[in-house]
C-alpha cells in the first residue's frame, strides 16, 4: 500500500498526495503538486523517482513494497507529478528517474538527452467502452456517436483515433471526440448517457465492466504497443552507471515477482491500497496488466516502432528505436541477476 511504501521510503507526496489526487490515464494527476528543488527535497545517498500513480507500472511498486529497492542500497523518494513535469525534472537533474513513459520516450525522440531504460507493459491499456442500450456492436457504428476523453492529445484521445482510424472512421468527422477529464468522470458521463462510448483504462475500465458498459475494441487487439516503462536522462546513464543498475536490478526483481502467479494475491493487496479499489477491480486490473507485460524490460523493436509511428506519424520515420530505449544496462544487469541463479 502507498502508506506502507511511505514507511520504507522517503515518499515526498506524502502529504500533499490525499485530498486532490485522482488517477487518469497511463496515468496523469489531475492535481499537481510542484516540483520541489533537487536541493531542497534529495537526501544526498537517496534517489528521486518522478511517479503518477500508474497502474500500468504497477511492478515498479511492487518492487518498493517488497523492500528490493532498500537492498540494493538505494533510498527512494517519491515525487508525485504529470508526465511532461517529469521529462522537465529529469533534464534539471530534479529526479533521476520518470514513471510515465509515453512522455519520456516522445522527448527522447524529439531529441532530448533521456531515454527509457525499462519497459514493462509491452501492450497497450486503452480500450473503447459503450452503453449497452446504444445498439453500438462494431467500432463502425460509433459513426454519428460521441466518445469521450480525458483531454485532447491525451493517451485517451490517441488511442481512440487509432481505432477509429483503423476501422475506416475519420476522427472528430465521422465521431464527435470530447474532453470529459480524469478516468473517474469518463466512467460517470458514460453510465449517465452524456456520451456513447469512453476511451477507457484500468482500474476505470473494470470499474464500467462492474457497471455493464460493454467492451467494444481494445487497442492491444490491432497494434503491438508499449504502454509503461521508466526513463531517466543521458547523463544518468554516462555518469551514474552503477546506480542505475542498482536501480534496474531492483526494478527487474519487482517485475519478476509480479509475473509470479505464487505472488498473486500480495500482488493484488499492493494494487488494491495503490489504486484505492476493491479488491475486484485491483484483481482483474492484475490480470490485464500482467498478461500485457514485458517478462525481460525489453518491449519489441516492432512495438516501439509502431509507438513512434502512432505518436509522430511521418516524422518518426528519421527516428531509431535506439534513440527511444537505451537497452544496454539493463541487458548487463539481466546477465548478471541470470547468472547470479546459476
Amino acid at each position: 500500500m502507498l502508506r506502507g511504501f511511505c514507511r520504507r521510503v522517503s515518499c515526498a507526496a506524502r502529504g500533499a498526495a490525499r485530498p486532490g489526487l485522482v488517477i487518469v490515464a497511463s496515468i496523469v494527476l489531475a492535481w499537481v503538486p510542484p516540483v520541489p528543488s533537487a536541493a531542497a527535497t534529495r537526501d544526498p545517498s537517496g534517489v528521486t523517482v518522478g511517479h503518477n500513480l500508474a497502474a500500468s507500472v504497477s511492478a515498479f511498486y511492487v518492487a518498493l513494497d517488497r523492500g528490493f529497492f532498500a537492498e540494493e542500497g538505494l533510498k527512494l523518494q517519491l515525487v508525485l507529478m504529470q508526465g511532461s513535469a517529469m521529462t522537465q525534472a529529469t533534464l534539471s537533474g530534479d529526479i533521476q528517474f520518470g514513471t510515465a513513459f509515453s512522455s519520456g520516450a516522445n522527448a527522447a525522440a524529439r531529441g532530448a538527452p533521456v531515454k527509457v531504460v525499462i519497459g514493462l507493459m509491452a501492450k497497450p491499456v486503452f480500450t473503447l467502452y459503450v452503453r449497452p442500450d446504444r445498439k453500438i456492436a462494431s467500432v463502425r457504428d460509433l459513426r454519428g456517436k460521441k466518445l469521450g476523453v480525458t483531454r485532447i492529445g491525451a493517451g485517451t484521445d490517441s488511442a481512440a483515433r487509432a481505432i477509429l482510424k483503423h476501422y475506416g472512421l475519420v476522427p472528430d468527422r465521422d465521431v464527435t471526440i470530447l474532453t470529459i477529464g480524469v478516468g473517474p468522470s469518463l466512467v460517470a458521463a458514460l453510465q449517465t448517457g452524456v456520451i456513447d462510448a469512453a476511451s477507457l483504462f484500468p482500474p476505470h475500465s473494470f470499474k464500467a465492466e462492474k457497471l455493464g458498459m460493454v467492451k467494444l475494441a481494445y487497442l492491444g487487439d490491432l497494434f503491438e504497443l508499449p504502454a509503461s516503462g521508466i526513463f531517466t536522462s543521458e547523463a544518468v546513464i554516462r555518469k551514474q552507471r552503477p546506480l542505475l543498475k542498482q536501480f534496474l536490478r531492483a526494478a527487474v526483481r519487482g517485475m519478476w515477482y509480479f509475473l509470479d502467479e505464487r505472488n498473486k494475491a500480495d500482488v493484488v493487496r499492493v494494487l488494491t491500497g495503490m489504486l484505492k479499489e476493491d479488491p475486484e477491480v485491483a484483481e482483474a486490473s492484475y490480470r490485464f496488466i500482467r498478461a500485457g507485460h514485458t517478462t525481460d524490460g525489453i518491449p519489441s523493436a516492432t512495438g516501439l516502432r509502431n509507438y513512434l509511428d502512432l505518436e509522430l506519424g511521418s516524422s518518426a520515420r528519421a527516428i531509431t528505436v535506439e534513440q527511444v530505449f537505451d537497452a544496454g544496462p539493463l541487458r548487463e544487469v539481466l546477465a548478471e541477476l541470470r547468472a547470479s541463479k546459476g
